[in-house]
C-alpha cells in the first residue's frame, strides 16, 4: 500500500495503518536519535511517532494534487 493510501486508511481510522507509517520512518528516527544522549533517545522517538501521528490527521488529503496537476501548476504560458 502507498503512503497515500495507509494515510486514508489512518483517517478512516485504521490503527494498523498508522503503525506501519510510523515503522517507514523507523530508520531515520533511530539513526537522528543516536546523535543524543542515550537516556534521551527512546523520549526523542515517542515524541516524533507522536507527531507523525498528529501530522497524518490533520493532513487534508483532498487538497493534495494529483501527479500531473503537480505539474501544471509549474507550466509557464507559451512554453
Amino acid at each position: 500500500m502507498s503512503l497515500y493510501e495507509l494515510v486514508h486508511e489512518v483517517k478512516k481510522g485504521n490503527t494498523e495503518a498508522a503503525a506501519e507509517i510510523v515503522a517507514l520512518f523507523e530508520p531515520k528516527l533511530k539513526k537522528f536519535s543516536r546523535s543524543l544522549p542515550e537516556h534521551q533517545q527512546e523520549d526523542l522517538r515517542q515524541e516524533v511517532r507522536l507527531e507523525i501521528v498528529r501530522v497524518i490527521h490533520r493532513f487534508e488529503t483532498d487538497r493534495t494534487p494529483g501527479f500531473f496537476e503537480f505539474l501544471q501548476s509549474f507550466e509557464v504560458e507559451g512554453c
